[in-house]
């Protein structure tokens, strides 16, 4: 019987042959780069003077280097801490975070997804029909009392001509119309699952969630700045819901979890003191959702949005509002928000990109402010952002957030002037401002520590106007906001 089996001795690997040789090759160079790859990007965060400080595409401050400490040495989470820094600050992170979502880009836009999954919850929101009287005033330690535990409220209840001078205005603003009819305009695309970033067709969204406590906190507040202030001074409150509201179909909102916005801002409205003057702008919006009134990859709404919640300002007021045609627009291309950062520069949002309208105001676009260093600045009331990153550009509007800012419009000299306490939702709203009153201040709470009752009492202020998107009606914002009318 023949032996198949090749004797040890005899050799079993022939010569490669001339493909093998030139795939062998490749297979060297193609590592070779792959180590060179990886040696740049290891050189490169070694370059510590390159790091950022700042991430503009995701909008926040980037870890900073951790002190070091035996302490911290000895429980490790000195390493711990250099490991998120070091990974947090490498350099080029930007242009990186932008590289990915080009990948990612190249598997094609979903229509629908959710970015930063959230655990929230949303209080049921009260019967604003039930409610008799306002919310109690905000104690001296800027604690709200929940009215519902307090049992009764240290303020009067809501006399019968003052509920009649609610239904009144419902009915001249058009919220007393019962209507279930689906709104066509009404966005029905859902979301994949609950999160914090919505994205439905091509836009962003983020959800209210209502907190009985947070709505409480808040209008105890406005009512105890109104105790505060001279008579002579009217107090307006202006609540504006965010996009997800306006836009979105109720039932949508309602698989989510998310709360009835409209239901939530009439409930605080309810506990308001009636020498406070809501302006009810929830129908305003919803009267023009099919318009460009909120932006795609941002949270703020646009200031065509803004114009229609002043129109519903001037009815409360009692003056004609301007037409908008009568503004001169000015409009800035390539601006890219909140959304679009928050989701990780999400491919959807960046198909849809959004333009900055803008409109001047008519008597002067001229403003000043306070620099962090006290002095000066003169700036514009609408600025050119056509140069700026393309995440900034909302910053368009009244020189965004800045402590104190002034307006003086020279065509009155009437003594009228008033004080607007804002978020970043103001910005757009203040322009609109101008033209009515000789002097308009605009307040931050979030970057001032004035005494703002002080204030109204020393430049003869008449109006005070309270302007918050919902998201940020908060117990911790409602005790800021009292502590500077103190």
């Amino acid at each position: 019987m023949t032996n198949i089996n090749p004797s040890p001795l005899e050799p079993t690997e022939q010569p490669p042959t001339q493909r093998e040789k030139k795939t062998s090759f490749w297979q060297k160079v193609f590592l070779t780069a792959i180590a060179c790859v990886g040696l740049f990007f290891a050189v490169l965060g070694l370059i510590f003077p390159l790091r950022p400080v700042r991430s503009d595409v995701e909008k926040r401050d980037l870890a900073k280097a951790p002190v070091f400490t035996w302490e911290a040495l000895w429980d490790g989470s000195y390493f711990s801490a250099l490991s998120d820094w070091y990974a947090d600050t490498y350099p080029a992170r930007d242009p990186l975070l932008t590289a990915k979502s080009s990948l990612e880009a190249l598997y094609g836009v979903r229509t629908t997804a959710v970015y930063n999954q959230s655990a929230r919850t949303a209080d049921e929101i009260p019967d604003a029909d039930a409610v008799t009287s306002p919310a109690a005033l905000m104690e001296d330690e800027d604690e709200a009392v929940d009215n519902e535990a307090a049992g009764e409220s240290t303020l009067p209840e809501k006399s019968d001509e003052a509920n009649q001078n609610d239904k009144n205005q419902d009915h001249l603003n058009g919220s007393d119309a019962d209507d279930d009819t689906a709104d066509p305009a009404a966005i029905t695309a859902a979301p994949e699952a609950s999160g914090s970033i919505y994205v439905a067709d091509g836009r962003g969204f983020d959800l209210y969630y209502f907190s009985k406590e947070n709505a409480d906190a808040y209008a105890s507040m406005i009512n105890t700045v109104r105790s505060k202030l001279p008579e002579n001074v009217t107090l307006y409150d202006i609540v504006v819901p965010n996009a997800s509201g306006v836009l979105l179909a109720e039932d949508v909102q309602k698989s989510l979890g998310a709360s009835d916005q409209e239901d939530a801002i009439g409930y605080i409205y309810s506990l308001l003191d009636p020498a406070v003057k809501s302006v009810p702008v929830f129908d305003a919006l919803t009267a023009h959702r099919d318009e460009y009134i909120y932006f795609r990859t941002d949270h703020h709404w646009t200031q065509l949005g803004a114009y229609y919640a002043y129109e519903a300002f001037c009815k409360v007021k009692g003056i004609p509002p301007h037409n908008i045609s009568e503004y001169e627009t000015r409009t800035y291309d390539g601006f890219l928000g909140t959304f679009y950062a928050a989701s990780g520069q999400a491919p959807a949002l960046a198909a849809s990109i959004d333009t900055i309208t803008a409109y001047v105001p008519l008597s002067t676009n001229d403003m000043t402010f306070e620099a962090k260093d006290g002095s000066t600045v003169n700036w514009h009331i609408i600025s050119d952002v056509s140069s700026y990153d393309a995440a900034q550009k909302y910053s368009c509007f009244a020189a965004g957030d800045q402590s104190l800012a002034t307006i003086d419009n020279p065509a009155l000299s009437d003594g009228t002037a008033a004080l607007i306490i804002k978020e970043s939702y103001g910005n757009a709203f203040v322009p609109f401002l101008t033209d009515h009153y000789d002097k308009v201040y605009v307040a931050d709470y979030r970057h001032t520590n004035r005494n703002l009752l002080q204030f109204v009492k020393d430049n003869g202020i008449s109006d005070v106007i309270f302007l918050n998107n919902d998201e940020f009606v908060t117990k911790e914002r409602a005790k800021t906001m009292n502590g500077l009318f103190r």
